[in-house]
């Protein structure tokens, strides 16, 4: 293990001791396994420096992370088995998913606790007024169809202190067949969407920003391509595209956000609401696809087929043969057997030791009705489907396979001589 001397003495006198304690000391095993087996050799929170300030009027809230990092400097999120606790819960408050809340003016330290392991932080809630908001844009002047400007806002408080409250506020515009503002987790972005100017504004509890004013440039697109040209999918399933703008300057820029998407055909292939890029496969049909931005179009084609089902599972023999029936000589004590699953559209898959989907594993059985000393059936994996002849009693032995609701049997007859 790679871990200093000091924290594998301290694991290993842990785990000892709590072996020999009462059960109330389950949990902090746990603490003291899950590291070890992790390597965890810290513990780090993670909070932008201008959420540090929570603001009571607005009964503030916020999330912190806690990060694992190992000894080998890769990192995870970690939520299992950890404390969470405040030195002014009266100030700040945190619960045990490691949710902070405003509850009254002072600072707390948050610390977060695993075993030996904690990280702290200090937070400061505080009653302050909001009294202005400053808007910034990173670029007064865009393209038609970008969608990379992003915006930010400086609140100033009756305390005379400043924060950054860009995740915070809420955007608008005045025109949104202009521009439009898109939030994205955290982040305030401009859809620019034609030409024009536009006033945005961000607006915090009743407090209002002054307008920040945006100029769209429009007649900006020489043309506009679609990736994939051409796709075929089946029907219940979704198709995205992406689009492409290429500018007057030579320049290039991913429009699929800014643009407007139609199907010439909706009824095989419908644009999904909810997602720019993204169609929603109906029905079996031929369709054309287009984006349209800064009255320029790029198209593409698309086929919708009926979607491939499963048809049935069909088990085989060694030489992958269908049978009903296999005369096994119980002397020559070992064979494999497959399994396959067919499709509406004629292809099939070897599933014989399906190990892809943990969730839908395929499964080999006996039937209860044959003899107990024919045969045996391995349903582990990497031997599934392995059967071994007892060679002690003469019988017919019915092996049964089933994955996805479907299943396939088979008859080994075991005749022999008994001596």
């Amino acid at each position: 293990m790679r871990f200093e001397s000091t924290r594998a003495f301290f694991l290993l006198t842990l785990l000892w001791a709590l072996q020999a304690c009462s059960s109330g000391d389950t949990d902090a095993l746990r603490q003291a396994v899950f590291i070890n087996e992790q390597e965890i050799s810290r513990l780090e929170i993670r909070l932008p420096e201008d959420e540090r300030i929570l603001d009571i009027n607005e009964a503030q809230t916020l999330t912190l992370q806690l990060v694992a990092i190992r000894a080998d400097s890769s990192e995870f999120e970690l939520s299992r088995y950890v404390q969470w606790s405040s030195s002014a819960p009266q100030s700040v408050s945190v619960n045990g998913v490691g949710e902070v809340g405003a509850i009254a003016n002072g600072s707390s330290v948050i610390t977060a606790s695993l075993a030996d392991l904690s990280a702290s932080i200090q937070l400061s809630a505080s009653d302050a007024v909001l009294e202005s908001i400053t808007p910034a844009i990173s670029n007064a002047t865009v393209p038609v169809c970008s969608f990379e400007n992003t915006l930010s806002a400086t609140g100033r408080y009756s305390d005379d202190t400043e924060r950054n409250i860009s995740k915070r506020v809420t955007w608008s515009s005045d025109d949104s067949s202009v521009a439009r503002v898109i939030k994205s987790g955290l982040v305030s972005t401009v859809l620019a969407l034609r030409g024009g100017e536009v006033k945005l504004r961000a607006q915090l509890g009743s407090e209002i920003s002054p307008d920040l004013a945006l100029t769209i440039a429009p007649g900006t697109v020489s043309g506009i391509t679609i990736a994939p040209l051409s796709a075929t999918v089946e029907a219940g399933r979704a198709l995205d595209f992406v689009a492409t703008a290429t500018y007057n300057t030579g320049a290039t820029r991913n429009i699929t956000r800014a643009s407007v998407w139609t199907s010439t055909n909706p009824a095989a292939l419908a644009v999904n609401s909810e997602t720019k890029g993204r169609f929603n496969a109906v029905a079996e049909g031929n369709t054309v696809v287009k984006a349209t931005c800064d009255n320029k179009e790029g198209s593409a084609t698309a086929i919708v087929t009926k979607p491939v089902t499963v048809t049935g599972i069909e088990i085989r023999d060694q030489n992958r043969n269908a049978t009903n029936l296999i005369n096994k000589d119980p002397n020559a004590p070992e064979f494999q057997l497959f399994a396959y699953l067919k499709y509406s559209n004629g292809t099939e898959l070897d599933v014989t030791d399906r190990t892809d989907d943990p969730y839908n594993k395929i499964i080999w059985s006996i039937d209860s009705s044959t003899p107990a000393n024919v045969l045996t059936l391995s349903n582990q994996p990497g031997t599934r489907g392995r059967v071994r002849m007892l060679g002690v009693d003469n019988g017919q032995a019915v092996i049964k396979v089933s994955l996805q609701g479907e299943t396939d049997t088979i008859t080994i007859d075991s005749d022999f001589d008994h001596p």
